[in-house]
């Protein structure tokens, strides 16, 4: 299950990294269906982007979330599965 959340979630940065009309609406409708969450859908939303909307923080968030942070809990996961 967690290689599953890990795999998508690759997905879901690297979609947005070309940064054209394509990847910016996915990232919009992403970030949308948690912002409609009660209570905890709008916080959780400006951590993901950075900000209420989408832009250059989110764009780095992204980044920094595809490139370093999930292929390290990656790594861990495919070591811990032996």
């Amino acid at each position: 299950v967690v290689l599953a959340v890990l795999t998508t979630s690759f997905g879901v940065t690297g979609y947005s990294l070309p940064r054209d009309q394509i990847g910016y609406w996915a990232v919009k409708i992403g970030t949308g269906v948690p912002d409609a969450i009660p209570v905890i859908g709008s916080p959780l939303v400006e951590l993901l982007c950075g900000s209420a909307s989408v832009g250059q923080s989110t764009l780095t968030r992204f980044y920094s979330l595809h490139t370093f942070v999930l292929p390290l809990h990656t790594a861990v996961a495919l070591s811990n599965d032996t």
